[in-house]
């Protein structure tokens, strides 16, 4: 749910984005395609992992990054 929501909050934050930030509607595009692609292709390697380790390792390493990751709301510049 966490997922999905983010990417919705995300592309729904264009225009202020591409103001706040003086950028091409491109440049902001790509912050979401390397989400969902990072979402798609993160996949392919933390299951196996999952089954090795456990889930719990697993999903509290890719919840630390995710929050590591998602501070880039703070930024002050592209």
């Amino acid at each position: 749910m966490i997922r999905t929501y983010t990417s919705s909050v995300y592309s729904a934050t264009y225009v202020g984005v591409i103001a706040d930030f003086d950028c091409s509607a491109e440049v902001v595009t790509l912050g979401l395609s390397l989400y969902v692609l990072g979402l798609g292709t993160g996949l392919m390697f933390l299951a196996p992992l999952s089954e090795f380790y456990g889930r719990r390792l697993i999903y509290l390493i890719s919840w630390a990054l995710f929050i590591v990751c998602d501070s880039c709301a703070v930024a002050q510049n592209i």
